[in-house]
C-alpha cells in the first residue's frame, strides 16, 4: 500500500448527451483537457454521455449506436487519456466483438492510453424511461476491480447502486475507490444521494456518483455530482444541473481507519448469507421475476 499513491484528485465531468456524437466527443476532450489542467489523475464520465437518452423508449435503429471496445468512441477517449495522463472512467454502449450481445458497459482507460478493464451493468432495469432490458444483456464478467497507482477501483453503473450486494463484492475484493457513473433524475436525486453515503459507510469505501445533466424527452438530469467519504459523509457539497466539472482529493488511508473503527467487513457472518445467493419466491399476486435478456 505504501508504493501507492495515497491522495489524489478526481474530476467528476457532469455532460449532457445529445444526437451527434461527434459532438459529444469533441466537448468531452474540452472538460477532460479542463480536469487534467487542475491537476486530476481519475476523470468519470456519466452513464450514457456520448448519446442522446434513447434508453427511453424501444427502438431498433437505436442498437446501431453500440460499438466494440476498439470502437472509435473510446479511440478517441484512449488518445485523450494518454495526451492528458489521466486515467477516464468512460461509459459507453458496447457491442461484443465475439457474440454480438450489447452491454451497458463503462472502460477504465489508463493513462498510457491503454484500456484497463470494462465493466458490464449488472442490474439493467425495465421500467418507464429506463428500458434498458431492451437494449442491454445484464452483465456477465462480475464485480471487477482494477489496480492503479492511486488504488484499486471498481465501477457501478445507475442502477447497480440500488443493490448493496455489488458495493459489498466489490469492497471484499479490495476496493478502495467505486467510480458511479449515473443518469438521475431530479425528482429522485435525494434518494439515490441516501442510497450513496449509507453504500460508502456500510463498506469503508470511497464512491465518486457523476450524473448526467441536461433535459431530454421531458426528463430533467439531476447532475448533482458528489464524493462520499468511507464515514458516509459528503466531501463536499454536490455539484449543480450544468455541464462542468468537480474535483475532488481524497485520501485512500481513510479507508482502512473507518474499517478498523466500524469493522462491519470483518464481522461479516457469511456462513448465515446462503439464501441471498437463491432466487426470490414472489410474493401472492406479484409477477414472477424477469430473468430473460434482449436477443443478441
Amino acid at each position: 500500500m505504501n508504493s501507492l499513491t495515497q491522495k489524489v484528485k478526481i474530476a467528476g465531468v457532469q455532460f449532457a448527451g445529445s444526437p451527434d456524437v461527434d459532438r459529444n466527443v469533441r466537448r468531452a476532450a474540452e472538460l477532460l483537457d479542463l480536469a487534467a489542467r487542475n491537476g486530476a489523475k481519475l476523470a468519470i464520465l456519466p452513464e450514457m454521455w456520448a448519446y442522446p437518452w434513447f434508453i427511453a423508449a424501444v427502438d431498433e435503429t437505436s442498437r446501431e449506436l453500440a460499438q466494440p471496445a476498439t470502437g472509435p468512441l473510446l479511440t478517441a477517449l484512449r488518445a485523450q487519456a494518454k495526451a492528458r495522463r489521466l486515467f477516464i472512467v468512460a461509459p459507453f454502449y458496447e457491442r461484443d466483438e465475439a457474440t454480438g450481445a450489447h452491454y451497458n458497459s463503462a472502460a477504465l482507460l489508463g493513462d498510457d492510453g491503454e484500456i484497463a478493464g470494462v465493466y458490464r451493468k449488472i442490474h439493467v432495469p425495465q421500467i418507464p424511461g429506463w428500458e434498458e432490458r431492451h437494449y442491454f444483456n445484464p452483465g456477465d464478467r462480475g464485480f471487477a476491480v482494477f489496480a492503479t497507482p492511486f488504488g484499486r477501483i471498481g465501477v457501478q453503473l445507475g442502477w447497480d447502486l440500488l443493490f448493496p450486494e455489488g458495493l459489498r463484492a466489490l469492497a471484499l475484493a479490495g476496493a478502495d475507490i467505486v467510480a458511479a457513473p449515473v443518469a438521475i433524475t431530479a425528482a429522485n436525486d435525494d434518494l439515490w444521494r441516501h442510497v450513496v453515503l449509507a453504500g460508502a459507510f456500510c463498506n469503508g469505501l470511497w464512491i465518486c456518483r457523476v450524473g448526467r445533466v441536461g433535459r431530454e424527452n421531458g426528463v430533467a438530469f439531476a447532475g448533482g455530482s458528489f464524493c462520499a467519504a468511507p464515514t458516509g459523509d459528503l466531501l463536499d457539497e454536490p455539484a449543480g444541473d450544468a455541464e462542468g466539472v468537480t474535483l475532488w482529493e481524497i485520501d485512500r488511508r481513510a479507508v482502512p481507519l473507518v474499517r478498523r473503527d466500524w469493522p462491519m467487513l470483518k464481522e461479516r457472518r457469511p456462513a448465515l448469507y446462503g439464501a441471498l445467493a437463491m432466487p426470490r419466491a414472489p410474493a401472492a399476486g406479484e409477477p414472477a421475476d424477469a430473468e430473460g435478456a434482449p436477443s443478441a
